[in-house]
């Protein structure tokens, strides 16, 4: 396990999901938020769409911050309903719709990755498929006043209330639905090291 304390890494996001999953799996890193627009990219089928905007992220921080040869770790998860994308809702108003189009709903989350290490973009990319259970009136308007998930894709938090309560069945990974699909990350990156070594000299 001494390659993960090597591993000099920066994560292209301030989610505090993602730093929470990627410092419980041991990794250490600097947080550099990458500052995008992510309207740009509607226009694209949902898979493509997750991978561009995880590119975009790590490619502002290339661009814009003195990296060294640290590797560049970038995620988007963006959360699927019949074909359209539901991303952060910003307000209460959007976030209720969200939620009540959710309810009793089957949907995919989708996250796309890129790693940037020793001058090449990986990419992979993770689906969920999510049941959620009935929401009545009630139950939105208690969950938007006491959580505000207006940053949160598809306004929810799996982690918390509504995925204790309101989540029927997950298939696929759990990680992913949180923001980050850990385990392919890890086996991602561990496989690069395996490859590339030390990326210091």
């Amino acid at each position: 396990m001494e390659w993960m304390q090597e591993l000099e890494l920066v994560l292209a996001s301030s989610s505090p999901r993602r730093i929470a999953l990627m410092r419980t799996m041991g990794f250490r890193f600097e947080v550099i938020s990458a500052d995008i627009d992510e309207d740009a990219f509607s226009h694209l089928e949902p898979y493509r769409q997750a991978m561009e905007i995880a590119e975009a992220k790590a490619k502002h921080v290339l661009t814009h911050h003195d990296i060294g040869r640290r590797w560049v770790l970038a995620a988007d998860t963006i959360v699927v309903l019949k074909d359209r994308v539901l991303g952060k809702p910003g307000d209460k108003r959007t976030a209720y719709r969200m939620l009540a189009a959710l309810s009793g709903q089957k949907h995919t989350v989708i996250s796309g990755v890129v790693i940037y290490c020793e001058g090449k973009y990986y990419r992979f990319h993770e689906a969920t498929e999510v049941l959620f259970r009935p929401l009545v009136h009630e139950e939105i308007e208690y969950y938007l006043e006491k959580y505000r998930p207006y940053d949160k894709a598809g306004a929810y938090g799996i982690q918390d209330w509504i995925g204790l309560t309101k989540i029927a069945s997950i298939r696929g990974s759990y990680t992913n639905v949180v923001g980050l699909p850990t385990e392919k990350v890890y086996t991602f990156l561990q496989q690069l090291w395996q490859v590339h070594r030390s990326p210091l000299p």
